[in-house]
């Protein structure tokens, strides 16, 4: 599926885990999407991801059950994405091509204030309620058809079904 760039997110966003806080940016089609490291409980992580790193491990973003990863472009089922497409479906990419899990997600949101303040509570729980408004928000604003985030909505590393966005046209 091809469409113009002006109908997909592009923006900041920012995804909280237990010991972290990642800040997620889309510019545009050539510019890909940056996750990267900017606040931290630990000194580094079990991935050895210091603050400030980046995610590695392709040029898309997945967001699932088990936390956020990069991932490569090529699936069983088809070759490399073009410029302009949706990230492919997350399960269908081997698993050689996937990059290495955050921690699970607890919140995602827009406001930096706010992912520090989800933050600093010490969150445990995957998704949490208290967090559930704003992360439909940055769930529905991406949308199903965004051509660098791919939400995992289906198998065992699935979205929980009450955050899983509305089926809209090209995320908006």
């Amino acid at each position: 599926m091809n469409f113009p760039e002006e109908t997909f997110f592009k923006g900041k966003f920012y995804v909280i885990t237990p010991l972290s806080v990642y800040e997620i940016v889309t510019r545009g089609l050539w510019s890909g999407v940056t996750a990267h490291k900017i606040a931290t409980r630990e000194p580094y992580d079990l991935q050895q991801r210091q603050l400030g790193q980046p995610l590695y491990g392709g040029i898309f973003l997945a967001i699932t059950r088990n936390g956020i990863l990069k991932y490569g472009g090529c699936t069983y089922t088809g070759p490399f994405q073009k410029p302009g497409q949706k990230a492919p479906v997350f399960d269908q990419v081997s698993r050689k091509r996937r990059g290495t899990y955050s921690d699970t997600v607890v919140a995602l949101c827009f406001d930096l204030d706010q992912a520090f303040t989800c933050h600093d509570i010490y969150p445990k729980e995957s998704f949490d309620p208290r967090w559930e408004e704003s992360t439909r928000e940055v769930l529905q604003k991406i949308g199903h058809e965004h051509p660098f985030i791919g939400l995992c909505l289906t198998g065992p590393e699935a979205l929980p079904l009450h955050i899983h966005p509305p089926r809209l046209a090209h995320g908006m």
